[in-house]
């Protein structure tokens, strides 16, 4: 789902064009990518058949700007509309917080678009996701409908496939992807739905809080102790210096844990109560609980990682992998880069060279156990994205998943478990 990234003020959200073939899935991001200036788009990459029809998937990143204080990035994502391009569909689908179904409006198409509707809601079922049934369910995908091709002969009319495709009511665009007409109110439409999401208290995803919602944030575990009068809002007072990944922490015990027993380095997502009762003024200390030693703020860490390990497509082993993760020379803490080779089959192999963002520190369930993970994501506009994941431990682990052009690959160390 989206990702919140407190340190660095960051909200990554994804969308997914879906749809038949041929119905315009990739018309609307060529045209998304025309229209929007250049220093708010990356550039658009398009694994395309000769017979210009999406092979794997269609990639645009979009910059909009800040929301409530947060550098507001969308990924939009099309997929495949064959039939047998089922899998690369479901892969895509992954993470996903908005969908626009593309109908095609032709009324030779018109059985196409149910069964490419319910294809949509198979695929999405089992990543235990489902459609919004209404602008108040907290539980589903945000999504919109756009009934393309609205200039063509013979079509059908909107009743007609508002009865088929609409019976939740979602909202709905008429457009003619070719010309434009319709491109931009469909983003915009599905990326109001998606912000207001991320906005509900409840629900799947992360939120993006305001000061007023933060300040009055839930208690983890125990009661927190009230903060000492004239701290908050005093001059020349600060507030507690956030965790590198995951927001505030909750007040941490003599052992160093939190009140409930749990390592208090949370995900990087979703809304983590601040602590009451911090230290102000020049050099101050974090403190974590009224009258407990104070801790040092973190510094950041320096993540290098070498690693020979095995190159898994769609779970099978097929080839193999020499890698190293290493912070870029002269840039910011979170810049790194991925470099090396990857061979498959014993004869194909390419040469890396990736840049990557450091987006913080992830509790995963990996193996039965609750370990403590380094999430990073490409950062270069390059084919195909990245998704990099750094395991701690004595020996530090290498994960990396982006999808090519025979499904997911996964990189990772030799005789270890997929993510």
């Amino acid at each position: 789902m989206a990702t919140l990234n407190y340190a660095f003020k960051e909200l990554s959200c994804k969308i997914v064009y879906y749809g038949c073939g041929l119905c315009g899935k990739t018309t609307n991001l060529i045209h998304v990518h025309k229209a929007v200036p250049q220093k708010f788009r990356g550039e658009l990459v398009s694994l395309a058949t000769e017979q210009d029809r999406t092979l794997f998937f269609d990639f645009l990143p979009l910059d909009l700007g800040e929301v409530k204080g947060f550098k507001t990035k969308f990924q939009l994502y099309t997929v495949p509309g064959q039939v047998y391009y089922n899998a690369t569909r479901k892969l895509v689908l992954r993470g996903v917080d908005g969908l626009v179904f593309v109908a095609d409006s032709q009324k030779d198409r018109f059985q196409e678009n149910m069964d490419s509707l319910e294809n949509l809601r198979q695929n999405l079922a089992e990543y235990g996701y489902r459609l919004q049934t209404g602008p108040d369910d907290a539980d589903g995908i945000p999504w919109v409908i756009q009934y393309n091709k609205r200039d063509m002969p013979r079509l059908s009319s909107i009743e007609e496939m508002e009865k088929v495709l609409n019976e939740h009511h979602v909202p709905t665009i008429e457009s003619v992807a070719v010309t434009g007409q319709g491109v931009k109110d469909t983003l915009k439409a599905i990326s109001s739905l998606v912000i207001k999401k991320l906005n509900q208290d409840s629900g799947p995803g992360a939120r993006i809080p305001t000061p007023a919602r933060t300040e009055a944030a839930p208690k983890l575990g125990t009661r927190q102790p009230a903060a000492a009068a004239g701290t908050a809002g005093a001059p020349g007072t600060r507030k507690p210096a956030p965790h590198p990944a995951s927001g505030y922490g909750p007040s941490r015990r003599p052992d160093g844990k939190d009140a409930t027993g749990a390592d208090p380095r949370g995900p990087s997502r979703g809304r983590i109560p601040r602590p009451a009762g911090a230290a102000a003024g020049a050099g101050a200390r974090r403190y974590h609980g009224a009258g407990q030693t104070p801790v040092p703020q973190r510094e950041t860490v320096n993540l290098t990682v070498t690693q020979y390990g095995q190159a898994r497509v769609r779970g099978l082993r097929l080839g193999k992998a020499n890698l190293t993760l290493s912070r870029i020379a002269g840039g910011t803490p979170e810049q790194y880069q991925v470099t090396g080779r990857v061979t498959f089959v014993r004869f194909f192999g390419s040469s890396w060279s990736r840049r990557l963002r450091l987006l913080g520190e992830e509790q995963r369930n990996y193996e039965g156990i609750s370990q403590r993970f380094w999430k990073f994501v490409s950062d270069d506009g390059n084919s195909p994205p990245l998704e990099v994941f750094v395991k701690e431990g004595p020996v530090k682990s290498l994960f990396v998943t982006y999808i090519g052009r025979m499904g997911e690959v996964q990189i990772l160390p030799n005789g270890a478990q997929p993510l």
